[in-house]
């Protein structure tokens, strides 16, 4: 990675991490290197399990796994192993000598003598289980117990079977500068017996030891050591369904890594070599049933492991010159930002390729933004993606400071981009190149708003499904039902689903409330819905009825932003897959009922068999605990993605139906506390966005008297935001940052798809001749920003989009290079 000797690196929490910070890269200067090179924490590498035969994996390991931690700087790695074998295996193994130890079979026999009171199984499974079980909780304890010992602490652990022969060197830099301060646990993308690779991982230490190793123990509470007898009965299994658990609040990442498992007959299956995503068994509450690897989309497309990150020093306030929060040791933080140069035409001033960061980590944008990264060779681009302030690792302050959010504006955001592209100009040697902006979504909001007010910094932006005319004010006006209008048109015949699937799921808002009056209705919510606990009456704290209404109504609107013909796994945050047209499979479910001739048995399990498409596409639920949920997600920050759900105007307090707010403990932070970038904070300064839902127009519920006092659904008003102690200005957009007034602007493509709700407030008409407005019919959420698919032959309109952007870049270029040669023929003349 390119930095600057002798200069700290990483920004966490407001904490800038220093060279004498164990576990973190720092540079240092390389007399054989120019510039500086990283430099490895402690690592722990420890092997588990019982071994197949080390002869036949013990060359491979050495090459291609410690020796290349050696090289890439690895500080006295750790290797230990608390295997069912010699312990002097190991050490051949670190120090070079191979053995041949081929005891399995005296191992199983060993095991299985002291498992045999556990009837009903067979040697296999209680093998499979129990071995991985017990040593990589052991080998974890090792560790611990060193760290204690040398008083030091390993910032990465890897844990990995000694019948697991890596076939290629590992990447040990490049794969430990992506994960640095993540929450992320690597694992190889390939699936083994039902769920995640269990035969190597590597993560920070903390989660390693402390999530990982001990999972069995955390899972495991009863004396039945086999409570997934009812699945697959195998560790990888368990695995998954720890690692899926939401409250863990951990990644998974793949790993390009080819292994080949080792079989004691020096064979392997077809199970140990064919790649397949991250995948958990699906269960029988609905589902997709197909996870994917996080932060990934397809497999062999390039992401953030072929970039090298780097920080900007940036102003915390670019608008004041007295100190922010009037602390004068605190003035500025860390940006990141993302580069890869393999296509740069650096001497004949290749374009640089400039992604404008969302309200989210940038490094799902790095992976996802598929256009960029096909368009770089054929420009000669170098690739660069600006993460926002407060988002990802660009953190101006550390939790509980006081007023931290204040500087989580638009402006100010806008400032950091300006400031990242001078420095690109002026000490990356590009200041002769032409810049090209790329944003979806609010990044394209971001970018287009940044053209109108930063022209000379950038040379042309692509702006897909940017609703920058999403607010009140405008002239004409906003139509604030037209994103639930936009839902409603995805699950309808007009938008390729069905007309029963909205007419349904209008119909069946009133009677599971109807069903929550009585007890026998109640335990129908309860078996219908599949609810981990049963549906309680109203009363004051709770109202677990609408609480099932607000659950089956949420993923309607994510469903219909990801409505792309393929798998993605985008709109879930990187985290797993949406089926391909998840909203048409969603809809499915409700094509099968008829609201007025079926009973509420037969409408609320195909509500709930729709809405598992999202909720339970991973296929790891065995029922759905819908307050919790609905907590754990008031609780997160939100997304631009999630719009927020307003009461409507006039409406008398207490009224109506609750929502379902997070409860926090003496120990937990609100939200403005956090000091995290979070939607919600945006929502209620300057991107307020008005929604209404619940009319004759959409699909959604709207209080009408019945159990609730009735509600004029088409009414809004931005009202409070007491979590943020703000008040929100609906009309800032229009007087601030361009409003509908932006025709002055020019190199322009906004770029909206019928399918995603929010083309509602997108442009959708050309404002000039170099301000275009491109429509496809076939498009959700900026499709054409997305990595090209074999699923896109059948929708030319993709296709399409993306070769008219490709030709408005080139015209950009072109414009720059002719002002770069005028002005050098200028400069001759004088």
């Amino acid at each position: 990675m390119a930095c600057i000797a002798g200069v700290t690196y990483g920004c966490r929490d407001g904490i800038l991490w220093t060279d004498k910070c164990r576990g973190r890269f720092y540079c240092k200067e390389d007399a054989s290197t120019p510039g500086c090179s990283s430099t490895m924490g402690h690592i722990a590498v420890g092997f588990f399990g019982a071994v197949r035969s080390i002869g036949l994996v013990a060359r491979s390991i050495r090459t291609n796994l410690l020796v290349p931690l050696r090289h890439a700087g690895g500080t006295s790695p750790l290797v230990v192993s608390r295997s069912k074998f010699k312990p002097t295996s190991i050490a051949a193994i670190a120090s070079g000598r191979e053995h041949d130890v081929t005891e399995a079979r005296l191992t199983d026999l060993a095991l299985a003598s002291r498992l045999q009171n556990y009837s009903g199984y067979t040697i296999r499974q209680l093998m499979n289980t129990y071995r991985e079980r017990y040593s990589m909780r052991e080998v974890g304890r090792l560790v611990q117990a060193h760290q204690r010992q040398m008083n030091r602490e390993y910032a990465y652990v890897c844990f990995t079977r000694l019948d697991m022969a890596p076939m290629t060197p590992f990447p040990w830099t490049r794969t430990l500068e992506m994960m640095a301060g993540t929450q992320q646990i690597a694992f190889p993308n390939s699936q083994f017996w039902g769920g995640v690779n269990d035969r190597f991982a590597l993560g920070p230490g903390h989660l390693m030891l402390n999530t990982l190793a001990p999972q069995f123990e955390i899972q495991h509470a009863s004396d039945d050591p086999f409570i997934f007898a009812d699945k697959a009965l195998t560790s990888e299994y368990a695995l998954c369904a720890h690692l899926s658990r939401a409250r863990l609040n951990i990644s998974i990442v793949p790993l390009p890594l080819c292994l080949l498992r080792v079989r004691p007959n020096r064979e392997a299956v077809m199970c140990d070599v064919d790649p397949h995503p991250l995948l958990c068994p699906p269960s029988d509450i609905g589902g997709y049933g197909h996870g994917d690897a996080r932060r990934g989309r397809l497999e062999g497309c390039p992401s953030t492991v072929n970039c090298t990150v780097h920080y900007l020093e940036q102003q915390i306030d670019h608008f004041n010159w007295a100190s922010p929060l009037g602390d004068a040791s605190h003035t500025t933080f860390q940006q990141r930002f993302f580069i890869n140069q393999q296509w740069w035409d650096r001497e004949g001033h290749g374009p640089i390729f400039f992604y404008f960061g969302n309200e989210d980590n940038v490094e799902l944008y790095v992976n996802h933004t598929g256009l960029m990264w096909e368009s770089a060779a054929e420009f000669g681009a170098m690739l660069v993606f600006g993460e926002h302030r407060y988002y990802g690792m660009s953190m101006p302050y550390a939790p509980n400071t006081p007023g931290c959010m204040s500087f989580l504006t638009m402006e100010q955001a806008m400032a950091d981009m300006a400031y990242l592209i001078d420095h690109l100009r002026e000490q990356w040697g590009a200041a002769e190149s032409a810049f090209v902006g790329f944003g979806g979504s609010y990044g394209g909001m971001l970018g287009s708003w940044f053209r109108v007010h930063y022209p000379n910094a950038i040379d042309g932006v692509i702006a897909a499904s940017a609703p920058v005319w999403s607010f009140s004010g405008l002239h004409p006006p906003y139509d604030y039902n037209a994103f639930n209008q936009g839902v409603t048109f995805d699950a309808s015949a007009a938008g390729g689903s069905t007309d029963a699937c909205k007419t349904n799921l209008k119909a069946a808002w009133p009677r599971i409330l109807g069903a929550g009056q009585t007890p026998d209705g109640r335990q129908l919510l309860t078996e219908a819905f599949r609810t981990c606990k049963p549906v309680r009456p109203r009363d004051a704290t709770s109202d677990d009825p609408y609480s099932i209404l607000q659950w089956a109504e949420g993923p309607w609107a994510n469903m219909a932003m990801g409505n792309y013909p393929f798998a993605s796994s985008y709109l879930m945050h990187g985290d797993s897959l949406l089926p391909p047209w998840p909203v048409r499979v969603a809809c499915s479910h409700l094509a099968k009922v008829d609201a007025e001739k079926d009973g509420d048995r037969a409408l609320f399990e195909a509500v709930r068999a729709a809405v598992a498409v999202q909720y339970n596409n991973t296929g790891d639920q065995r029922c759905f605990d819908i307050t919790g949920q609905l907590e754990l997600e008031a609780r997160r920050p939100r997304k631009m993605t999630s719009p927020p759900r307003r009461r409507a105007q006039g409406a008398p307090q207490g009224a109506l139906p609750r929502p379902v707010q997070p409860r926090l403990t003496l120990t937990e932070q609100g939200p403005a506390d956090r000091c995290v970038g979070d939607w919600g904070y945006q929502w209620c300064t300057e991107m307020t966005q008005p929604f209404t839902q619940g009319t004759d127009q959409d699909m959604f519920y709207c209080p009408n008297g019945t159990f609730y006092p009735k509600q004029n659904c088409s009414d809004w008003s931005a009202g409070a935001c007491p979590e943020w102690s703000v008040t929100p200005r609906p009309e800032w957009a229009r007087v601030a940052l361009g409003g509908k007034r932006i025709a002055g602007s020019s190199n322009l493509v906004f770029s909206n798809g019928l399918q995603d709700p929010w083309h509602g407030g997108g442009v959708l008409t050309n404002l000039s001749d170099s301000i275009f407005a491109i429509i496809l019919p076939n498009g959700a959420h900026h499709i054409d920003l997305m990595f090209s698919d074999p699923a896109d032959v059948d929708y030319p309109d993709i296709g399409w989009a993306r070769e008219f952007e490709r030709g408005q870049m080139r015209r950009w270029v072109q414009e720059h290079a002719q002002k770069r040669m005028a002005k050098r023929a200028a400069r001759q003349e004088l």
